[in-house]
């Protein structure tokens, strides 16, 4: 009997919605990408722009997409109603039991032709997986963050709803980079840490776990790297896709990526800051200045200059030894799974690198390699995640350097501010 079914998993702390149509985010303008969104369409919520001129220019390729949302945005809505109706409305249908033990069927529908519920329960659980489906079909197209973001608050939901339910669990594990690559996209890094955590700490959990969640009080830890044991090649593996860290490796190295474009953001203003107070100490820009007085005492300029530089804003340390850290660890991370495949991080930044896969993968003995084919995972880290890796032209980017290079950043100051200079314009409006 495998350890799973001998683990009793508490029910999920997550507040469950019906359904999720509306989220409050900044995010960039769909169309021209050169400016943040201020106007969401108005049809199905899942894009934004900046102004008229970019809504008409996106409308001929953003319609047809567009329609599809707003027809199963008002089934899911219109179906959420008539099974809650049957429970005596909307509050009493989420505090029953089938929604707060998730005793509801997961229903496969990405790839399956159409088909029709049974009941209430099925016909709601159907119109909003495609939903989501079609959520995230949205944030593919369009590169944009929160019709992502509307696939994994949703996602999330559902599986919560399904989570006593074998075929919800598999459902969860069988699309788990997936879900996790719609999480990071619609700015959720540390659900998605959290969510990639969860079912290997499960495993090794003497004790019984909320479902989806590790860490109730809410702590950050992106930038911790305890995690990294029971994720990496050294843990020992209860299931089959455990062994595949390096998926797990990959996804992690880009939540930590992001973290460090939010770093390198605070450190850029902390800069301008110091620029300002500067021009404070100068004849004749600082005249009426108090800051003035400070002309000339260089060991008091340099003390306040490394206060602003170096504030730590956690635990974690200063912005420069943060930074340092982050570079560092992802730096191991993407040599450890170069070395163990290296036709991953090359098929991530183009496709056509990856050599086809070859029909036998499987040893003389007929036994699955735990090493699995090279090519067969390129593939799957390319359709399950590799959405999340092309958001933003300067994840691809670093990716390049470090195979040309070794590196995951250019060391010096203005190397790193040069090659992130797009990843850190996204960071301004998403983190």
């Amino acid at each position: 009997m495998n350890r799973l079914d001998l683990i009793v998993i508490e029910p999920p702390e997550r507040k469950v919605e019906i359904v999720r149509v509306q989220i409050k985010m900044v995010a960039h303008c769909t169309s021209c990408r050169e400016a943040p969104g201020h106007l969401a369409c108005a049809r199905c919520s899942a894009i934004k722009f900046c102004g008229k001129e970019c809504q008409k220019q996106e409308w001929r390729t953003h319609k047809g997409t567009c329609n599809k949302i707003k027809m199963l945005r008002e089934e899911t809505i219109a179906a959420g109603k008539k099974l809650a109706d049957q429970y005596g409305g909307e509050e009493a249908f989420l505090r029953s039991p089938h929604v707060t033990r998730g005793m509801f069927r997961f229903l496969k529908v990405k790839g399956a032709a159409q088909r029709e519920g049974r009941n209430p329960k099925e016909k709601y659980m159907l119109a909003r997986q495609r939903l989501v489906e079609e959520y995230a079909q949205c944030g593919e197209e369009s590169r944009s963050s929160l019709a992502y973001r509307l696939a994994a608050e949703n996602m999330l939901d559902i599986l919560c709803l399904t989570f006593d339910n074998p075929e919800g669990e598999y459902g969860a594990e069988e699309r788990l980079y997936t879900y996790c690559s719609w999480m990071v996209n619609g700015c959720l890094d540390l659900q998605a840490l959290k969510y990639l955590c969860y079912f290997r700490n499960r495993e090794l959990s003497p004790e019984a776990l909320p479902y989806l969640d590790l860490d109730p009080t809410g702590g950050d830890y992106i930038e911790d790297n305890t995690y990294l044991k029971i994720l990496g090649p050294s843990s020992q593996g209860l299931r089959n896709w455990s062994l595949h860290w390096y998926h797990n490796y990959m996804l992690v190295a880009l939540i930590k990526y992001r973290r460090m474009e939010m770093l390198l953001v605070k450190r850029w203003s902390a800069e301008q800051e110091v620029q300002a107070f500067m021009l404070g100490t100068h004849p004749r820009a600082g005249s009426n200045s108090h800051v003035l007085m400070l002309r000339g005492k260089s060991p008091v300029i340099e003390n306040i200059k490394g206060l602003v530089m170096n504030q730590s804003f956690s635990l974690h340390g200063s912005l420069d030894e943060r930074i340092r850290k982050l570079t560092e660890t992802t730096e191991k991370m993407l040599s450890a799974v170069n070395e163990r495949n290296p036709y991953l991080i090359p098929g991530l930044v183009d496709r056509t690198s990856i050599p086809p896969v070859p029909v036998q993968i499987y040893d003389e003995e007929d036994e699955f390699n735990e090493h699995g084919d090279d090519s067969h995972d390129a593939f799957r880290a390319l359709e399950n995640y590799g959405c999340a890796w092309s958001m933003s032209r300067s994840y691809t980017k670093v990716l390049q350097h470090f195979l040309n290079s070794g590196n995951y950043t250019i060391k010096s100051r203005k190397g790193i501010q040069k090659l992130l200079f797009e990843g850190i314009f996204e960071s301004v409006f998403e983190n």
